[in-house]
């Protein structure tokens, strides 16, 4: 870990995974001194559909799908190509043995989220996000998340995956922005 930007109230970190003295995943995170804003919460956002709206569970499985999408209990719907909605849990804890706050369980599943509303049916062509970033407001209340993705792809192989994060009550606590490269089979 390294201080990028340090200070009392917000600072910078970062953090690298290497593989083989190359730099395989780079994370920053901004910290920040939390102060009490109860009073000031609240989201003008619409909401996401309840779990039990979106009937079966629905596994986001593709002829290509990998063993990580095929550990995430979901329940899902779309009402259009690029828009979509999912409730989704882990089975797996991201830590064996280990306890794991919200809001990393959270970020160990969404990197999904460009899968859940796709654009472009799943045989004609791929969309892989080559970055994540992702903003969490708040802590996330329970085991399942709520996600709602919109997707658009530009007309030079580029796309880009948003979606907004909700907690089991419905609360929003944060998005996920994903670039794509968009790849025709």
């Amino acid at each position: 870990m390294r201080i990028v930007r340090p200070g009392r109230t917000i600072e910078l970190v970062e953090v690298a995974l290497t593989h083989r003295d190359r730099v395989s995943v780079l994370a920053h995170a901004w910290l920040m001194q939390p102060y009490d804003t109860a009073h000031l919460a609240g989201s003008a956002l619409s909401g996401m559909p309840a779990r039990e709206a979106m009937g079966e569970e629905t596994p986001m499985v593709y002829e290509q799908s990998f063993g990580f999408v095929r550990t995430i209990d979901m329940h899902r719907m779309s009402d259009k190509p690029g828009h979509g909605w999912a409730w989704m849990r882990p089975q797996l804890p991201l830590l064996e043995d280990e306890r794991v706050g919200a809001t990393a369980r959270v970020l160990g599943v969404v990197d999904v989220a460009n899968g859940l509303g796709p654009l472009i049916d799943p045989k004609l062509a791929t969309y892989p996000n080559i970055d994540l970033t992702a903003h969490v407001f708040a802590e996330p209340k329970g085991e399942w998340i709520g996600v709602e993705t919109t997707a658009s792809y530009g007309p030079t192989g580029m796309g880009l995956t948003s979606s907004m994060l909700y907690d089991e009550e419905g609360t929003p606590f944060g998005g996920v922005h994903q670039m794509n490269t968009v790849r025709p089979r």
